[in-house]
């Protein structure tokens, strides 16, 4: 009995890896970084998306945790990826 029910605990407990729950580029909302979400290091300096990333548990509720994504205004590649997809920006 013991057994059985330190290995439920075990198993409730234990969690699968992080993945990744993020659209496709072309639905992804960027939006011109701001020192209130981003913080100071990245004010002004580029785009910016949150993404999240979830870790699912056995018979507990699934942790979410953010994954934030930084996209510099001197980086040519992430830039002109953004401008041939059509996005338009987040306000």
């Amino acid at each position: 009995m013991k057994l059985l029910l330190s290995s439920l605990l075990f198993v409730s407990c234990a969690s699968s890896a992080w993945v990744e729950k993020i659209p496709a580029f072309e639905k992804q909302t960027w939006r011109i970084c701001t020192k209130e979400i981003d913080g100071i290091e990245k004010h002004l300096k580029g785009f910016c998306y949150i993404s999240k990333e979830v870790r699912g548990r056995f018979l507990r509720s699934d942790l979410i945790r953010q994954k934030h994504y930084f996209c510099e205004f001197t980086d040519e590649a992430c830039l002109s990826r953004h401008a041939y997809s059509g996005k338009k920006l987040k306000r």
